[in-house]
């Protein structure tokens, strides 16, 4: 089985690009953040906007989200005919 994961010390995702990021402990949506105003240890931020590396371990890896479910279509409802 192929894994996507890729490690941070090769590549980072697009700044403020959600992904799934994984530090050792945890796992989930994630952003690496741009701006200047940020130091190092703020730069990944959890769904909650929590500063990851704060909290706990920093991110080792991470990878694209998937793509979203395909939206099925609607079916036309037939007309409301009383009987």
């Amino acid at each position: 089985m192929k894994s996507d994961w890729v490690p941070v010390s090769e590549r980072l995702p697009e700044p403020d690009t959600p992904v799934l990021a994984h530090n050792g402990i945890w796992t989930g949506v994630a952003v690496w953040c741009s701006g200047e105003y940020l130091e190092d240890i703020e730069r990944w931020q959890d769904e909650h906007r929590e500063m990851i590396g704060l909290l706990g371990p920093a991110v080792t890896h991470w990878m694209p989200l998937p793509p979203p479910p395909a939206t099925p279509q609607r079916r036309s409802r037939p007309s409301s005919r009383r009987w």
